[in-house]
């Protein structure tokens, strides 16, 4: 890898696609499928605020939901209607901010150790050893994966199956 920066840019990618959201405290706007009921689960885990929920039902104009009239929503990333919301695909539209500030330390400390691999190992090797202390890793296409133990410390962070 040519640079620190470029390895740190590798490594929060890499936490970022195996969580399945952006740790990092974030604004912005997604588009969701909907499979009807009152509950719709959002792509975080640690929601902070909501700005707006736009349903598009298919059958009249897109509408903006009232907050705390016709939506509310918890922490854990899911928002519920008073009414049910559409049976579709891309029907619900949020504009919310989620995220961690700070990043937790041992997201930190996974993203350093993930980087700092990818900056000295060149590509292909699966093992480091210096002096005494040898490290094993795997590789993915998209760059390092995390190790196990890295794993189940992310574990505590990656989104759910949610349907």
């Amino acid at each position: 890898m040519s640079s620190a920066t470029q390895a740190l840019d590798m490594a929060s990618g890499v936490i970022r696609a195996f969580c399945g959201w952006a740790i990092q405290k974030t604004t912005e706007t997604v588009v969701l499928d909907s499979a009807g009921g009152d509950v719709l689960a959002l792509p975080t885990l640690h929601l902070t605020a909501l700005a707006a929920v736009v349903v598009d039902d298919g059958a009249t104009d897109p509408a903006t939901l009232v907050l705390d009239d016709d939506v509310a929503w918890s922490a854990a990333g899911y928002i519920y209607r008073r009414r049910t919301w559409p049976y579709r695909p891309r029907s619900v539209t949020v504009t919310m901010t989620h995220g961690y500030d700070p990043v937790p330390a041992e997201i930190v400390a996974v993203c350093l150790a993930i980087a700092g691999r990818a900056y000295v190992v060149e590509p292909g090797r699966t093992s480091i050893q210096v002096g005494a202390r040898s490290e094993s890793f795997r590789e993915s296409a998209d760059g390092f994966v995390p190790a196990a133990h890295e794993s189940w410390i992310l574990d505590r962070y990656r989104l759910p199956p949610r349907s």
